[in-house]
């Protein structure tokens, strides 16, 4: 069952997302959206094997860090 803090209407999700859209790059805002989609589409699949853990498939967060990352190092730059 899905915790209606990660429902796509769920409130808390959806301010969070206003946000990122008027502060983050569309790049980022992307990103973000396709992190909440995975999480989401996560709490309906079966659980994860320790074998599909270690290998490292389950880095769904690792996208969207790096897409933040690249836009604070550009923001920064211009900064300094």
């Amino acid at each position: 069952m899905r915790s209606c803090m990660m429902s796509p209407r769920s409130p808390v999700v959806y301010a969070k997302m206003s946000r990122t859209r008027v502060l983050s790059s569309r790049d980022a805002v992307g990103s973000a959206e396709q992190l909440i989609d995975q999480v989401i589409d996560s709490h309906s699949n079966p659980a994860k094997t320790l074998t599909e853990i270690k290998d490292g498939s389950l880095d769904i967060v690792g996208n969207f860090s790096e897409r933040c990352r690249t836009e604070f190092d550009s923001l920064r730059a211009q900064t300094f």
